[in-house]
């Protein structure tokens, strides 16, 4: 069966923005998931979401937004929104590990409040215009947590279960634990889709070898480090300095246009070459120039040496 690859939603990595060079340049991933929208009782979008949910935004894609929170009544009124605007589909945010999020029982925290958590649920999906996708992470503090999660959620017309087999206090940080990620899978069959470590298409062969029953992966990390990823897992050739050069020229021409100082522009670039740096050769070392950079001209300078002088790995990625 043919395999199905997803991109995971990143906070200010996986933008709509990065989703649309991503996708000229390489095989597009099948599904792109937007980073976390939080409707509140204002219900209005902010112009920051608005440019990831817009339709004109995301044209030709597969996009599905994601949505976090414990109010059933605001998640409602922005997926009735999203209906409106054409998306067939709305994810709910279960991992968020973030303290700012998990304070607010939102995210991950919500798994630690299981009354909360099965009123939401209730709400939402009784009165939901779009199918519901879940991702999770597999408990809050102990991975015993796992078990009742997927009972829990098994009660619902879940449409997708994505799950992150991480509890929220690791963070990204540690093994995933495959052993909690099966006990969901039991529980969802051909609904599930795995999330975690997969860096790059040999990460990929390993997991679809050792679960040949599951269909679909979510990459984030590793998509945004090596945006031919999900090209190379379907069995393309591994990435070109030629081809990682003509998409950058590309997402930094859009990058410029969109940010309205030098110093934004810094920020936002080193961002991504943090992920960028893992598919060079002595990429740490090479990339140093960048994270050093004070000004467009030095950035622009470092930039140039590492695509006339460095070389591509040939397993791209972590």
């Amino acid at each position: 069966m043919t395999k199905t690859i997803e991109m995971a939603p990143l906070e200010g990595s996986t933008t709509s923005f990065f989703r649309r060079v991503q996708s000229k340049h390489f095989t597009s991933a099948d599904k792109y998931f937007t980073p976390f929208i939080s409707p509140t009782q204002n219900h209005s979008f902010t112009n920051r979401e608005l440019r990831e949910i817009l339709p004109e935004m995301n044209e030709g894609l597969n996009v599905v937004p994601q949505l976090i929170g414990h109010n059933g009544d605001d998640f409602l009124w922005a997926a009735n929104e999203l209906k409106e605007m054409g998306y067939k589909e709305v994810n709910l945010n279960l991992g968020c590990p973030s303290a700012t999020v998990t304070k607010k029982k939102k995210g991950a925290g919500l798994l630690g409040d299981i009354p909360m958590l099965t009123d939401f649920l209730d709400r939402i999906f009784d009165s939901a215009p779009l199918p519901i996708s879940i991702k999770t992470r597999v408990g809050r503090k102990d991975l015993q947590e796992a078990e009742k999660l997927a009972e829990i959620f098994s009660h619902y017309p879940v449409a997708e279960m994505i799950v992150h087999p991480r509890l929220e206090k690791d963070f990204y940080k540690g093994n995933v634990s495959i052993a909690a990620f099966e006990i969901f899978k039991e529980a969802f069959g051909e609904k599930i889709s795995y999330n975690g470590n997969i860096f790059n298409r040999n990460d990929a062969t390993e997991f679809f070898n050792n679960h040949s029953e599951v269909n679909t992966i979510m990459c984030g990390r590793g998509l945004v480090c090596n945006p031919k990823l999900a090209g190379e897992i379907k069995g393309e050739e591994p990435l070109t300095k030629d081809e990682f050069c003509a998409f950058y020229e590309d997402f930094y021409a859009v990058t410029i246009e969109r940010l309205n100082t030098e110093v934004q522009l810094l920020l936002h670039m080193k961002e991504y070459w943090a992920y960028w740096s893992r598919i060079f050769v002595d990429g740490e070392k090479i990339t140093k120039k960048i994270f050093k950079a004070k000004t467009k001209l030095e950035y622009n300078r470092a930039v140039m040496d590492i695509f006339n002088n460095g070389n591509i790995k040939p397993l791209a990625g972590f």
